[in-house]
């Protein structure tokens, strides 16, 4: 079955190794006793880069994120509101991959990227959802600062590693990143904190992207214009027998299908799957 993405509120399916609760319950995870000093968020970042091989045939996405859950010891969590507002039952998406010593985050953009979704590090777990929807919930996600008088560049390099994003310094306001700082916040979204701090400085931080770029104001209002360019979509309106609201992505010149091995739905499946296929 073939979709688009879009997603307002985040209702969400935590899959955990051992454990699937859903998202405001606490969630049941293992704990990985070989980095039991290091952050959750670490972790994550460390799985993400370790190498592995899959082998999964036209198995529901959410089980096949299930067993990479359970394998790498990490929560992922499922975006399921973007399945429902468009009436996808997300038990009914399937995946076939076959990858071979390959790191864990190219073997999820090879899943993902045919169907639009997306995987950001969020708090202690991976988020699986829209592009634009997680980087939404990296920069709002809620974190406490406690500075006194430490370095600007210090301040924005140690967020970006706790919070596992992208928060950069131009490099044309390298004289100012010695800027004490000097500011006490809990429980505020991330963009806000970013925002305080570089106010401190007398910069401003703009979205580009999945970046927090921090700069002088006046380029932080151009880069801010530049970027409110609206994209694209990547999916497009259905036009064969589906019915209306079940979108397909184009096909043609400068719209290649998806990667080998990977069956998004009512896209054409590899030789001999069927992923329509109610036998099961």
């Amino acid at each position: 079955m073939s979709w688009q993405l879009g997603s307002n509120l985040l209702i969400a399916l935590v899959l955990s190794a051992g454990a699937v609760s859903t998202l405001g319950a606490a969630p049941v995870a293992k704990k990985n006793t070989s980095a039991s000093s290091t952050s959750a968020t670490e972790a994550i970042r460390k799985a993400l880069d370790q190498s592995v091989s899959f082998d999964f045939a036209e198995q529901p996405i959410h089980q096949v994120l299930q067993q990479i859950a359970e394998q790498q010891k990490i929560t992922i969590v499922l975006d399921r509101q973007l399945f429902h507002q468009l009436g996808v039952d997300p038990n009914e998406v399937f995946v076939q991959l076959q990858v071979k010593n390959v790191k864990l985050r190219n073997a999820l953009r090879t899943m993902l990227n045919p169907y639009g979704l997306h995987f950001a590090i969020v708090g202690d777990s991976l988020l699986i959802t829209s592009e634009e929807m997680a980087w939404n919930r990296q920069f709002r996600q809620r974190v406490n600062i406690e500075l006194e008088a430490v370095p600007l560049g210090k301040a924005l390099k140690d967020l970006s590693r706790e919070t596992a994003t992208n928060i950069v310094l131009d490099p044309r306001s390298l004289k100012l990143a010695q800027t004490p700082i000097s500011l006490e916040l809990e429980d505020v979204p991330l963009e806000s904190a970013v925002r305080l701090i570089a106010e401190v400085a007398g910069l401003k931080p703009v979205r580009v992207g999945n970046v927090l770029f921090v700069t002088a104001e006046e380029r932080a209002d151009k880069l801010k214009v530049d970027s409110e360019q609206p994209l694209a979509p990547w999916f497009a309106p259905r036009t064969d027998s589906g019915g209306p609201g079940m979108p397909l992505p184009p096909l043609g010149p400068g719209n290649p299908p998806p990667p080998p091995g990977v069956v998004p739905g009512n896209m054409p499946p590899a030789p001999g799957i069927d992923p329509m296929n109610n036998d099961r």
